[in-house]
């Protein structure tokens, strides 16, 4: 932790009570308990630990509550610079989005309105922007979500870099619109085939989803994270689909063009029990 006078300090983390800060520190062969203004405080890094990292790092969501506590622990740091509250909150907002449910989605609603409100980080606010409107979408809001995706979309301005990265963001967000449309589609009308109106509006949102799920690799592939999330969005897809074959491509070039940490773990998984499956006479 650094303080504005430049000082350094090094200890254990107890807690704040919104106006301060207070660690332990080593003093001497004993130990104190030091208060510090939040106001005084530079920025914060969180040292690396094992345990926790595997939570962040974990896909399963039996680890839920443990990473709701690690994020509500950090969560009063997320305003200062060097702090990795944010990136804990996302993580913790993705891994509520794979449970799949409207109860889940609204709590990532919530968790990613708190990181783009708040988040020192001016890139991770972006990135909470659009996994917001996903969850918007998750939670049933759908209408509500590609209202603000299209405004986003009008975005201009800024640098390029920004301006690329906003645009995809919202494909990616107006492709995920798309899919839970073309899910609620085939739930709805399970005769969809059977119905003319019906295939070709199923086969337009499909078409949609897709096209915004690939739309990053294809076009923007120096936004690796986003490319490697959009791969994924279109294998599970794929995989609802029963599009094994499809599914079996993405999955390869997560692992060979775009290995985030993130996709790359679940793209390897995949791709030996989509093989596996595949052997089998």
């Amino acid at each position: 932790m650094a303080l504005n006078n430049g000082q350094v300090m090094q200890g254990e983390i107890l807690g704040t009570d919104g106006k301060t800060l207070t660690i332990r520190v080593s003093v001497g062969a004993g130990q104190a308990e030091v208060p510090y203004p939040l106001s005084s405080i530079q920025s914060i890094r969180f040292q690396p630990n094992p345990s926790t990292q595997a939570l962040l790092d974990s896909i399963n969501t039996k680890d839920l509550p443990a990473l709701q506590k690690i994020w509500e622990s950090r969560l009063p740091y997320l305003t200062l610079p060097e702090s990795d509250s944010g990136d804990v909150g996302l993580r913790y907002a993705r891994l509520l989005l794979s449970q799949k449910t409207k109860k889940a989605a609204t709590e990532a609603v919530a968790v990613t309105k708190q990181v783009e409100g708040s988040d020192w980080n001016k890139e991770r606010r972006g990135e909470a922007t659009r996994l917001r409107l996903s969850a918007l979408a998750a939670s049933g809001k759908v209408e509500q979500a590609m209202a603000e995706a299209e405004k986003l979309q009008n975005v201009s301005g800024g640098d390029e870099v920004a301006l690329a990265a906003t645009r995809v963001q919202t494909r990616l967000v107006q492709a995920e619109l798309a899919a839970t449309k073309l899910k609620e589609l085939e739930t709805e009308w399970p005769k969809w085939d059977q119905m003319p109106d019906k295939r070709v509006e199923r086969t337009q949102l499909l078409n949609e989803a897709l096209d915004g799920f690939l739309f990053p690799s294809v076009f923007h592939p120096e936004l690796t994270r986003l490319s490697a999330e959009g791969l994924w969005r279109a294998t599970e897809l794929y995989q609802r689909l029963n599009r094994k074959e499809d599914a079996l491509i993405l999955t390869g070039e997560i692992i060979t063009w775009f290995p985030e940490p993130d996709f790359k773990a679940k793209a390897e998984q995949l791709k030996k029990d989509l093989e596996k499956t595949q052997s089998k006479p």
